[in-house]
């Protein structure tokens, strides 16, 4: 895309990439830092959800 600040706007965007990017967020926090941000707990919480159920 020209401008990056739209990949998020493009066609390709769907659910499934945002919760795959949001629980490997979380999960690579928890990796390296050993503990998951608490503000960032309940998307990821929502994610698995969506994905466990499709």
């Amino acid at each position: 895309m020209a401008n990056s600040d739209d990949a998020l706007l493009g066609e390709q965007f769907d659910m499934f990439t945002l919760d795959t990017t949001i629980i490997a967020s979380g999960l690579g926090q928890l990796m390296d830092e050993g503990t998951m941000d608490t503000d960032a707990k309940p998307f990821i919480h929502v994610a698995i959800k969506r994905q466990r159920n499709p």
